[in-house]
């Protein structure tokens, strides 16, 4: 049995951006023969093919004008969660917020620069919290700036944003499988001034969990 579950962040209604996203992945569709388990979402397809990168336990789509993801995909399973051979072994305080993106052309990159003073936070959109369960390595791919971080007001980053979080990766452990999509949404304006890359920030974020229960 399928469900899906569309949460958003920020208090914005984008109903129709979350449909527009359930087409994409039909047009989209992709297989893949990869045993990786967080790859077991790409079974329905991707919402997009631009600039897409794979890690070692995430999908990403990267848009290169704005330095930031599109969107990330990846799937958990109640039995990554609570079997012990998945007991986190790894930590985030080893983890540092980087640019070096190897995939992604150097003037395409997001820097810590960026970041300081601007009154914005670091927001994972596959969280570090969903990806401790492997190796060091794969957790510290989830701090890649351009790859998997999108700038959020601190208070939603750490409070509406983290709820979140929590509640997808409880329905990891009611259901199979949970596959997730998360990404920011730029809600059109009418602004007459002229906005600077650097400025446009995202209103608010989706994500999409579908639940799938034998």
């Amino acid at each position: 049995m399928k469900k899906y579950v569309f949460i958003f962040s920020a208090g914005t209604t984008v109903g129709f951006f979350a449909a527009h996203v359930i087409e994409r992945l039909i047009l989209h569709h992709v297989h893949t023969n990869d045993q990786n388990p967080f790859f077991k979402f790409t079974e329905f397809g991707l919402p997009s093919t631009q600039n897409v990168e794979y890690y070692r336990q995430y999908i990403t789509s990267i848009d290169y004008a704005r330095r930031i993801p599109s969107w990330t995909g990846y799937t958990l399973s109640r039995d990554m969660l609570l079997a012990k051979s998945f007991q986190p072994s790894s930590t985030r305080t080893r983890s540092e917020f980087k640019s070096e993106c190897l995939k992604v052309p150097a003037q395409f990159r997001a820097t810590n620069e960026d970041y300081f003073d601007s009154g914005w936070s670091r927001g994972h959109m596959a969280p570090a919290g969903d990806h401790k369960y492997g190796s060091q390595l794969a957790l510290d791919e989830t701090f890649i700036l351009s790859a998997n971080i999108v700038p959020q007001n601190l208070d939603n980053n750490g409070n509406y944003w983290y709820r979140i979080e929590q509640f997808a990766r409880g329905l990891a452990k009611e259901f199979d499988f949970v596959h997730i999509i998360t990404g920011p949404l730029f809600i059109p304006t009418d602004r007459k001034e002229m906005v600077s890359i650097r400025d446009e920030i995202c209103l608010c974020f989706l994500r999409i969990a579908e639940t799938i229960q034998s």
